[in-house]
């Protein structure tokens, strides 16, 4: 069996990109961290592929849409000029995930798949740190409401373990049981919209780990959070 955890992408690769240095990045003049901690509603899904056939699902795990605590640290935006909207993000993102239903599939494609409870779980949490590209509107007014949007790619680690249950029945396996494990790392994308004032922010966020394991996996997570901000120098 091989694992793709997600929602609208298909089997990728692990891509490598070099190290950049963070002082490339982010000047000293914009050094400055915050923590953000807050909720988030997100969703998740893992189809799970027959080892001999990429395009055969043979059991699909899948989310609620359920409310989870959320961690981050951001840096001050780094913008290409005093009036330019344009500029670079790092940001640092832990979050938890849990599947605890699975989709009933069926050969024929006039039938359509049903969502259930089968007692199988999958539960962990992944991390990325993604340096973004963003644009701000309206950010010489951080008092008003202000939007960011942006995207990037940098590193993700996902950890994940529980069980599946095989639901394709015209696999020679069907109806089993499977234990499954992830511990990777591997390079991660994020895209967001993100709405500030003040110390508070309600993002939507779509992240992508790209990660090359044994067997494969891909994950995707979208989430929908809120975050209220710390200046960490204001902290330690």
């Amino acid at each position: 069996m091989y694992y793709s955890f997600t929602t609208l992408q298909s089997m990728k690769s692990l891509v490598r990109i070099p190290a950049l240095s963070a002082s490339l990045i982010f000047p000293l003049h914009s050094s400055a961290l915050e923590l953000a901690v807050g909720v988030e509603l997100s969703n998740h899904y893992i189809n799970i592929y027959d080892a001999k056939d990429s395009h055969t699902t043979v059991a699909q795990m899948v989310s609620d849409f359920s409310l989870n605590p959320t961690l981050s640290i951001v840096s001050d935006a780094y913008y290409f000029g005093e009036e330019s909207h344009y500029g670079v993000q790092l940001q640092l993102r832990w979050s938890r995930l849990k599947l605890d239903k699975q989709g009933e599939l069926y050969d024929d494609p006039t039938n359509l798949d049903s969502i259930s409870d089968l007692g199988t779980s999958i539960s962990g949490y992944n991390v990325s740190a993604v340096p973004a590209f963003i644009y701000h509107f309206n950010r010489h007014h951080p008092d008003e409401w202000n939007t960011k949007i942006g995207g990037g790619l940098g590193v993700g680690y996902l950890y994940a373990k529980g069980n599946y249950k095989v639901t394709r029945e015209s696999q020679p396996d069907f109806s089993e049981v499977k234990e499954v494990k992830i511990s990777e790392v591997g390079v991660s994308s994020n895209v967001f919209i993100e709405l500030n004032k003040g110390n508070h922010s309600f993002s939507l966020n779509a992240y992508y780990p790209v990660l090359e394991v044994n067997p494969a996996l891909d994950e995707m997570t979208l989430q929908l959070s809120y975050l209220y901000h710390f200046e960490l120098s204001d902290i330690f």
